[in-house]
């Protein structure tokens, strides 16, 4: 006897394999991603040379650049999840190497605590 083709439907709906990548993972292969990505682009420079070489920190890839020259990146997609606002942080190049990030992090990119928003503040006046 032959099965209805809804009942097949069902049936091939139910035996499809699934595909499913735990949050914590997700970040990780996100994260190598975004290294994978950073290390084609700095392989395709060419040119010449540059005093600070371009580099991934491990969230961000800094394309190279000339003493004195800012470089300024949009926050990292992959912590957009995290933060609040759509800014961006820069290094500068400077005779002794990449100067650290600015501005700070968490000013640039804001933070949400999604705990936070399940918080009541209140008032004394």
């Amino acid at each position: 006897a032959l099965l209805p083709p809804a009942l097949l439907t069902c049936c091939g709906w139910l035996l499809a394999p699934v595909n499913s990548v735990h949050p914590e993972c997700r970040f990780h292969l996100e994260i190598q991603e975004e290294e994978t990505k950073c290390t084609e682009l700095l392989r395709t420079q060419t040119g010449k040379y540059k005093a600070c070489t371009g580099v991934w920190d491990n969230i961000t890839c800094w394309r190279p650049a000339d003493i004195g020259e800012t470089v300024t990146v949009p926050c990292p997609k992959v912590f957009s999840n995290f933060y609040s606002k759509p800014g961006n942080i820069s290094k500068n190049c400077t005779s002794h190497g990449w100067s650290e990030m600015f501005p700070d992090f968490v000013d640039a990119c804001g933070y949400r605590d999604a705990e936070d928003d399940n918080k009541i503040t209140f008032y004394v006046l």
